[in-house]
């Protein structure tokens, strides 16, 4: 189990990752937990359907990169996002990408990302990942759109897209 906090104004906030052989990357009954809105700071992981979770537990968690969404209505105010418990966490290092600020940070217990929130950033501006991403240098121009749920950012296997069904029919051009 990895379980991730999120800690700033109002108190800390968890979400846990579990590497399940016997789940998918779906909503599982048996496995999963949807996240629960609380008086913190919104805290929770995705799936490609849209799914909010406070434990989203399966069995490809190694090989995907885990969209992580988080927000607040404080602008400006500090939060960190650090590893509060990997004591049985199987998968090795995790890894951050603020796709907000296009950084890529190695988590551990000693070691948190800090952020300044946002609140005009994407609700899920983080992706949590197990090998190292590759950041590109460049200031956000690799970071897209005109949806709230629409962006683009680039990793060290390729060019990562997510758009919305308003998009679906779009041309991306890459040069």
């Amino acid at each position: 189990n990895l379980i991730l906090a999120a800690n700033g104004p109002g108190g800390k906030v968890l979400t846990e990752i579990v590497i399940n052989n016997n789940a998918t990357d779906g909503f599982d009954g048996e496995y999963d937990a949807h996240w629960i809105e609380g008086a913190g700071a919104k805290f929770y992981t995705l799936d490609a359907a849209g799914n909010k979770y406070g434990l989203n537990q399966s069995d490809n968690h190694l090989s995907n990169q885990i969209p992580l969404a988080f927000s607040h209505p404080t602008d400006g105010a500090s939060f960190t996002i650090s590893i509060d418990d990997m004591s049985n966490w199987k998968g090795g290092k995790a890894y951050i990408t603020d796709l907000h600020t296009n950084k890529t940070h190695k988590l551990s217990g000693k070691n948190p990302y800090t952020f300044t929130n946002d609140v005009l950033a994407l609700t899920d501006r983080f992706v949590i990942s197990f090998k190292k991403v590759k950041s590109n240098k460049s200031k956000k121009t690799d970071l897209l759109l005109n949806q709230e749920d629409d962006f683009i950012w680039t990793t060290e296997e390729g060019l990562n897209i997510r758009m919305s069904d308003v998009l679906e029919n779009a041309k991306v051009e890459v040069f």
